[in-house]
């Protein structure tokens, strides 16, 4: 074949269509190379040749959904990318998950990085330098550095009650009747929890009934568009690589985002840091004592909030929810809770399978609305015809939980708290690693710690004001409760 005919076209015109040329027969070449490769893997037809659906899915937020029914329609295994998989075979994710496994982290990881000189430990993917990573920031997220750390979580709830009673209670006598915005409350709370765990003072959002860094604020903007970037490799490896977040990656000195609150974190870090010794027992001094460097706590510190606040306050939002619109359930939970009080016996008291803990359980609400819908893992073990290198395979988080470990289907819909009791089979490896320890402890805190009790109401709406009263201790009368219906 010659390019004779290119005589006829200016020498730019020229060059410029075979180039074209060139790559379009390129990626023609390597998106068919990449289809085949995996061809007999069941799944869309458009995401075995790109991974745009992908990122299109994720980037709507309705990720969970889709891959329910990927799942119902193809099999425990489903293609939904070139080089991507999705799994729902609980033996598989359990191997995947287990010490010393063959499967390492995914490139997908790069994409929580906000600092181009230091990785977080999640962002870590060699096994050596992850281990020495974990080692150093291990005796933080475990609590043995930390003994204060219920303390600190209790001083965090009576914010929030305090903020409650100042600012939501209703005037039924008056006909004042004011919304709580729970959204809003339940963020502000989780912001402070961490906050005074990881750095040693809260932000004071309960306090002031704001979020004075306008963090969520940024996380709302920005999240959709994090989530399309990660799960396209050309794309995420372009913008979460070393130059371009030098030069266009998120810096103290934005005004939106999450610059205001890199800001704060950086400044507590170099205060810190500039600092001989310290009597504070936090999450940072710990760093510190364990030899992280000041970058790498910088970076750490902030990837707590961006990955702990939304989705713990997420999970205790899904709670509300679904206590909300099942009475029998609220019931069930309400005098389990009044017993527990009667009898002086905390919630770490195991005096029953209780419905209060199964209520509350990870299990309970990941199951109906996972604040992550999958976990990513590359495929580096060979023996069958799909695990070959770069291959990522994802976790069904959410079909997982509602189909597979519960093992009753027929109740899969219906909002059953106490099918956990009856099921042999615990879902602890959800929370297996010790960076998530606090979490479901101070959800569990705010549930059930006594409080003392209100009469009056905050107007949320209908059944939320009753169901408030076990979050908060303070007593809401849902349309014509009682007085001895209180907790």
């Amino acid at each position: 074949m010659t390019l004779s005919y290119l005589s006829e076209f200016p020498t730019s015109s020229g060059i410029g269509i075979a180039v074209f040329c060139l790559l379009s027969s390129w990626w023609l070449g390597t998106t068919f190379l990449a289809w085949y490769r995996l061809r007999h893997v069941p799944g869309p037809w458009f995401a075995g040749l790109s991974y745009i659906w992908n990122g299109w899915i994720a980037y709507s937020g309705k990720q969970h959904h889709v891959f329910v029914a990927l799942d119902e329609k193809y099999g425990s295994l489903v293609r939904i990318g070139p080089e991507v998989l999705l799994t729902s075979d609980v033996e598989l994710v359990k191997r995947m998950s287990a010490t010393k496994s063959s499967y390492g982290k995914s490139s997908w990881v790069d994409g929580v990085r906000f600092n181009p000189y230091h990785e977080t430990m999640f962002a870590v993917r060699n096994p050596r330098q992850h281990d020495r990573a974990k080692a150093r920031v291990a005796p933080a997220y475990s609590g043995r550095d930390t003994p204060n750390l219920e303390g600190a979580v209790d001083q965090q709830i009576n914010s929030l009650i305090s903020l409650i009673r100042r600012k939501y209670l209703s005037e039924p006598a008056s006909g004042v009747f004011r919304t709580l915005p729970l959204l809003n409350v339940l963020s502000y709370f989780t912001l402070d929890v961490i906050s005074k765990v990881a750095l040693g003072t809260e932000f004071g959002c309960c306090a002031s009934d704001s979020d004075p860094y306008r963090f969520y604020e940024g996380l709302d903007e920005h999240m959709p568009l994090m989530a399309l970037t990660s799960d396209v490799p050309w794309i995420r490896a372009v913008m979460y690589s070393t130059t371009f977040l030098k030069y266009f990656g998120p810096r103290e000195t934005d005004t939106h985002g999450i610059g205001p609150l890199m800001k704060v974190t950086n400044d507590n870090v170099r205060q810190r840091y500039s600092q001989d010794q310290t009597e504070k027992t936090d999450m940072l001094s710990s760093f510190k004592v364990h030899g992280l460097s000041e970058g790498n706590a910088q970076s750490e510190t902030l990837f707590m909030f961006v990955a702990g606040s939304d989705t713990t306050a997420a999970a205790i939002r899904v709670t509300l929810f679904y206590l909300m619109s099942c009475p029998r359930v609220y019931r069930k939970l309400k005098e389990e809770i009044r017993g527990a009080i009667r009898e002086g016996k905390g919630f770490k008291s195991n005096y029953c399978c209780s419905g209060t803990r199964a209520t509350l359980s990870p299990s309970s609400y990941i199951r109906r609305s996972p604040y992550a819908a999958s976990d990513n893992w590359t495929a580096s073990e060979r023996g069958t015809s799909w695990r070959r290198h770069n291959q990522r395979v994802l976790h069904s988080r959410w079909h997982i939980h509602r189909h597979q470990l519960l093992g009753y289907l027929r109740f899969q819909s219906p909002f059953r708290p106490r099918r956990r009791c009856l099921s042999t089979r615990t879902l602890h490896w959800s929370f297996s690693l010790q960076s998530r320890r606090d979490a479901p402890q101070r959800r569990n805190e705010l549930w059930s710690r006594p409080m003392d009790v209100c009469w009056k109401t905050a107007g949320v709406y209908g059944a939320a004001k009753s169901v408030l009263r076990v979050a908060a201790g303070i007593r809401f009368s849902a349309y014509r409760a009682s007085q001895s219906d209180a907790i």
